[in-house]
């Protein structure tokens, strides 16, 4: 098991907006849960608050600590925007897994086009979400190029209606990556279905009961999410080769720190 004095340390990486803090979240609710189990069940209005929170782009790093399954736990989360991703390679030496988080191209918010233009322009919002896409990947193989995170396991997780696709991109990059850089890895999905708009005439009531119970299905989703995470680095951390192998090298890089 990982010696208890030590700490399985975690980096959310991604581009900016595509739900690393929302993950963060989860993770210190997590722990919270686990530290006081009788605090367990929250208030529904706490519930509806939180569901309504608004999360706004992380400007340095945040960190969430905690307990679980026995161990003792440090997830931290960079901003993802190009400037702040030079920092990254700070935290690789002693970071024992990777969660990269994704999200499917929203395409920009333009004015209608001329009905003249109409297909001229979806081409070119199609060719811009491709290249967004496009630029994940290539952030995401430079990333697990690194030599200081040889052996380090990865979880893919992909919002969004598109998060099935996306996840499967983003585990293919890794699997195209040179043998002596390959990762053992996992992907989750957590979906993002927009709300239904064909019952409009609905009653106000009904209408916000409606949302508020599709919200809480979303945050009970995305707990779930979380918790598979966390049992599945867990149960690396006891028992793969590779992870044995990974905490020997963080080991190793910390004394030249």
């Amino acid at each position: 098991m990982f010696p208890t004095n030590q700490e399985i340390r975690v980096l959310l990486l991604g581009h900016e907006q595509t739900g690393k803090t929302v993950l963060l979240n989860e993770f210190r609710r997590l722990f919270s849960s686990a530290d006081h189990k009788h605090k367990h069940k929250e208030k529904d209005e706490e519930d509806e608050e939180e569901t309504n929170q608004e999360y706004h782009p992380t400007t340095g790093t945040s960190v969430a600590r905690g307990k679980l399954f026995g161990m003792r736990w440090c997830v931290t989360d960079i901003g993802g925007r190009p400037k702040q991703r030079l920092i990254w390679d700070n935290y690789f030496p002693d970071t024992l897994f990777i969660i990269w988080v994704c999200a499917p191209p929203v395409p920009p918010q333009l004015s209608p086009p001329p009905p003249s233009s109409a297909a001229s322009s979806s081409s070119t919002t199609s060719q811009q979400q491709q290249q967004q896409q496009q630029t994940q990947e290539e952030t995401l193989r430079q990333v697990m190029m690194k030599t200081e995170l040889k052996c380090c396991p990865v979880v893919i997780v992909s919002h969004g209606s598109g998060g099935e696709e996306m996840k499967a991109s983003m585990m293919e990059v890794i699997g195209r990556l040179p043998t002596d850089q390959q990762h053992e890895m996992i992907g989750f999905v957590i979906s993002d279905q927009p709300h239904s708009n064909s019952n409009a005439s609905t009653s106000t009531s009904t209408s916000e009961t409606t949302k508020t119970r599709k919200g809480r299905g979303d945050e009970e989703m995305k707990r779930t999410t979380v918790l598979k995470m966390a049992e599945w680095m867990s149960e690396m951390t006891k028992h793969s080769p590779n992870v044995k192998q990974r905490k020997k090298l963080v080991k190793e890089a910390m004394k030249h720190l």
